[in-house]
């Protein structure tokens, strides 16, 4: 295929009288052509080439082919997370889920292979290669007291279960030995519906200073002494979750909080962690008795539904880094029913947010307590709290800190009983504290605290080249907001302020499906644009979080971007035949297609006819002795044809069409007559001249 703004065709033919049949083919190979005549295109216009390629009518010649031109466009904070310091002796240690056997490795398939190896002292890794039901009273006591750990253990269930056959459960069963140590259970499930059964004191008691325990990819099941975590509040306890854990505790016996008495909790960055807990007493899901820190790292996640009392007892506080989450569901559970939820029960609950962080915090039933509560936010995400009985969310104040200096704009947005959004404060300024009470948000069903989305910057650009013409946009957010775009022929609003309600109404109505993009880089937002055409781009920023009831956007703006336009036309590579043994006319030889590649019509036609010839003369219309030719080249497009003939052709032109339409070509044969007799093969040439223009 050839791609040319200028044509020339060169007519080589073979013309004998004989019975053999006579061929000739069109070629393509290098000419030259003055500029034809056409209209000036803008600066911003494109045009794929200005060689002049030629077409050849013969039999022999090689094709050579001609480099086309690659598309083209064409164009119109930091912040720190308060952290905790770890005061252990030995830092966390988590391994392979596989390792490799040493002295030091015991792999366990059985009960008593599993209780000999935590009894000896000198193994540092344990491997389950199957599920062990385990009953603490056959616990192995001959180097230790029975349960206790006195080093470093790393228990490895390779995806393996460990139950515990016990109806003990306020008895420890593995515990801490002595201070210094680091304790991993990786990889492993901890009960199940057939073996519910685990004590309150934890699946490793610390009653020792400077310990530390380490979750990762864990499951726990326990329907009575469910509690998975005990610590004592001594001095550098502390526990790290890696990975993907879950923990049900779901029963009517002895149940207790998720967390107790540990002072440091860290849920390492890109964890993923989710607690269910209904338990009969017990009155949070985190215990302290003087206070404990709860540490988010970046990216992590933690999901607690609970029908405790509250999320904290003691003083709590819970630091979330960069882009983690946090949410607290409150319901009236069967094995524990309380009427008031709180977030704290005693002292109070600090939480510092960090950028892009999120707290959720709701309620089922009753309106939550927050009293005694402030959330400090660096460049949050959101505070988002609800109720999802339809009631009041709230029943106190809650203390938001905005401690941030980003100009970004936050709001307080809130939900009525009916679920009408408002927007009861706006622009809170950085660096100001305000108190949430139910009176600040109507007495709503919710309450968002979040940034107005806002867009940096904003840029359409037209992406032209062979059969392709798109818009494409490039909008450029903070945060992970989502931009809605809208591409219309016409203005969407009348009165002539985008900014006026009904303006942003009737853009908002229009029925016109937006392209979401969720990135900063250039997206496509329309294609198969004609070169030259006038679009409206209406974009907006809006909140990728998902809030019930919530549309959280920034005002439509408006972009109006005019198509660049672009011309380019395509040749066949492929040769055109026509085939004549004897004298007289012949008709319609093989088809020449012309395709239009660009977003824009053009007008073609052949220009002028150079005729080289000595022993054929071209004629234009009748025959005056032998020897003479008549040749004619036949378009035809899907609106029209036209007949141009050799000798004299005329001035008409036949449009092709931009390629994203059904009448985006031409098609070219060669009729011809001539007049005999002829002796031996005759060789004919002619060069015609095509051109074009938009």
């Amino acid at each position: 295929m050839y791609k040319s703004k200028f044509l020339s065709l060169a007519l080589v033919g073979l013309l004998m009288l004989s019975t053999a049949p006579v061929s000739a083919d069109i070629k393509t190979s290098d000419g030259s052509q003055s500029t034809p005549n056409s209209e000036s295109t803008p600066s911003s216009d494109i045009t794929k080439s200005s060689n002049e390629p030629t077409l050849a009518l013969s039999s022999s010649t090689t094709l050579k082919d001609i480099p086309s031109t690659e598309a083209s466009s064409n164009s119109n904070s930091n912040l720190n997370s308060t952290s905790q310091t770890e005061t252990t002796s030995a830092s966390p240690t988590i391994r392979a889920s596989t390792t490799e056997a040493s002295p030091n490795t015991a792999t366990v398939t059985t009960e008593s292979e599993f209780w000999s190896a935590i009894a000896n002292q000198s193994i540092t890794t344990i491997l389950l290669a199957s599920d062990i039901v385990a009953n603490p009273l056959n616990r192995v006591s001959s180097e230790s007291p029975a349960g206790s750990i006195q080093r470093n253990l790393i228990i490895d269930g390779q995806n393996h279960n460990l139950s515990y056959d016990t109806t003990a459960y306020t008895s420890q069963i593995l515990y801490a030995g002595i201070s210094g140590i680091d304790v991993t259970f990786q990889n492993l499930s901890m009960g199940s519906t057939a073996y519910p059964n685990n004590n309150y004191y934890g699946i490793f008691t610390i009653n020792q200073s400077n310990v530390s325990l380490n979750i990762r990819n864990f499951s726990y099941y326990a329907a009575n002494g469910g509690q998975p975590f005990y610590a004592n509040g001594n001095t550098g306890s502390i526990i790290n979750f890696y990975g993907a854990n879950t923990f049900n505790s779901n029963g009517s016996n002895s149940g207790g909080e998720f967390v107790e008495r540990f002072l440091t909790v860290n849920f390492k960055s890109g964890s993923n962690t989710s607690v269910y807990n209904d338990t009969p007493s017990s009155t949070a899901i985190f215990y302290s008795s003087g206070s404990m820190v709860l540490n988010l790292e970046s990216n992590a996640k933690l999901n607690i539904k609970s029908s405790k009392n509250a999320f904290s007892y003691g003083t709590t506080t819970v630091n979330l880094q960069d882009n983690s989450y946090l949410g607290y569901e409150a319901f009236y559970g069967t094995n524990y029913k309380v009427t008031s939820p709180q977030i704290t029960n005693s002292s109070t609950a600090t939480f510092n947010g960090g950028l892009n962080s999120e707290i959720d915090f709701t309620s089922n039933e009753y309106p939550l307590n927050v009293s005694s509560t402030t959330i400090n936010s660096n460049a949050m995400k959101a505070v988002y709290v609800k109720n999802n009985l339809n009631k009041v969310a709230t029943t106190s104040n809650l203390v938001l800190k905005r401690t941030d200096s980003l100009p970004s704009q936050y709001d307080l947005n809130a939900l009525s009983l009916d679920g009408i959004q408002s927007k009861p404060v706006s622009n809170i300024a950085y660096n100001s504290s305000l108190t949430i009470s139910p009176t600040t948000y109507n007495n709503g069903k919710s309450f968002l605290y979040t940034n107005q989305p806002s867009i940096n910057s904003a840029n359409f650009n037209s992406q032209v080249g062979d059969s392709l013409s798109n818009l494409n946009a490039t909008i450029s957010t903070d945060f992970d907001y989502r931009k809605n775009v809208k591409v219309s022929n016409t203005r969407l609003y009348s009165d002539g302020n985008i900014n006026s309600s009904d303006s942003q109404t009737a853009i908002n109505t229009a029925a016109i499906t937006p392209t979401v993009i969720t990135t900063n880089d250039s997206t496509p937002i329309s294609s198969d644009i004609p070169g030259g055409k006038t679009l409206y781009v209406y974009y907006n920023a809006q909140s990728g979080s998902s809030f019930a009831g919530y549309t959280i956007q920034s005002n439509w703006a408006e972009s109006v971007v005019v198509q660049s336009k672009y011309s380019s036309l395509s040749f066949p590579d492929s040769a055109i035949m026509f085939s004549q043994p004897i004298t007289g006319p012949f008709e319609m030889s093989s088809a020449y297609l012309v395709k239009n590649l660009g977003n824009v019509p053009v007008n073609i036609k052949p220009n002028a006819i150079s005729d080289t010839n000595t022993n054929v003369k071209l004629v234009e219309n009748s025959f005056s002795s032998d020897q003479q030719v008549m040749l004619s080249l036949h378009g035809v497009s899907s609106t029209s044809s036209h007949d141009w003939n050799f000798k004299n052709p005329d001035s008409t032109t036949l449009v092709i069409n931009p390629y994203f339409t059904d009448s985006n070509s031409v098609n070219y044969s060669i009729n011809g007559n001539y007049s005999g007799p002829l002796i031996g093969i005759q060789n004919v040439s002619y060069k015609i001249t095509f051109n074009w223009a938009q």
